[in-house]
């Protein structure tokens, strides 16, 4: 296994920071220094030079130390405001990036939902059949319904197609959920032979108690064995006075 290592590096800007310390440092010095000097002279000469003398050097080389470290200072202070600059690069370029990525991210959604409608659209073209006019209307007595609806070929074929309907309301009867079949248990589904469509009306006994929610519709080939359409609907949707 390969070792990443990462080093820490110190700021720029800290850096500077402790040039310039030290610098400040090195000025008190040089004052204490000059400080120096100037007790110095007013006690008289020191050896074989004269104090004037000896101040004039120091404060000769001390203008001239003084001179170096100032433009030091100057330099110093560019390279702050160099620092500062790439600090606020960096700040802005880290927010530019961020607002990239959430631009991305939110086109990509918006992608996402174009393509599950298309998906959408193009599954309901490759239906072969289609439900329509499906309602069911209150019946001569309480929890009795009256119900219709139309069953149609989605491309007009002229082949002659035959099976079984079944539905299904779901719903609540007291505190317990119940499914009932349409036409009753027992009784055979609803046949189904044609070639371009065929309505369907009848009759259904739900209970005064049964409080109906959805409303399922299956429809299976004869010759295939296998689902034609499956359909689901809120029992509001397909339900009228």
């Amino acid at each position: 296994m390969e070792r990443v290592v990462i080093k820490k590096e110190t700021p720029r800007g800290v850096k500077i920071f402790y040039a310039l310390l030290v610098l400040a440092v090195f000025l008190v010095s040089m004052a204490a220094a000059y400080y120096a000097g100037v007790r110095l002279s007013a006690r008289g000469p020191a050896g074989p030079m004269h104090a004037d003398q000896f101040l004039a050097r120091e404060n000769t080389r001390l203008s001239e130390q003084v001179k170096a470290q100032m433009t030091r200072l100057a330099a110093l202070q560019q390279d702050l405001i160099a620092a500062k600059s790439e600090i606020e690069l960096q700040k802005l370029t880290s927010e530019g990036l961020k607002k990239a990525v959430d631009e991305e991210m939110r086109r990509r959604l918006l992608l996402e939902k174009e393509l599950g409608f298309y998906r959408k659209m193009s599954n309901k073209k490759s239906a072969r059949f289609s439900l329509s006019r499906i309602s069911f209307k209150k019946g001569a007595r309480p929890g009795e319904y009256s119900y219709q609806f139309t069953i149609q070929k989605a491309k007009k074929d002229g082949v002659k197609d035959t099976g079984v309907i079944e539905l299904f309301v779901i719903g609540k009867r007291g505190n317990n959920r119940e499914t009932i079949r349409i036409p009753a248990a027992g009784s055979p589904p609803l046949a189904y032979s044609f070639k371009y469509f065929q309505a369907f009306e009848g009759e259904a006994s739900l209970g005064e108690d049964f409080i109906p929610e959805k409303l399922k519709v299956t429809m299976t080939g004869k010759s295939s064995g296998k689902s034609e359409m499956k359909k689901a609907y809120a029992w509001e949707d397909v339900y009228s006075e």
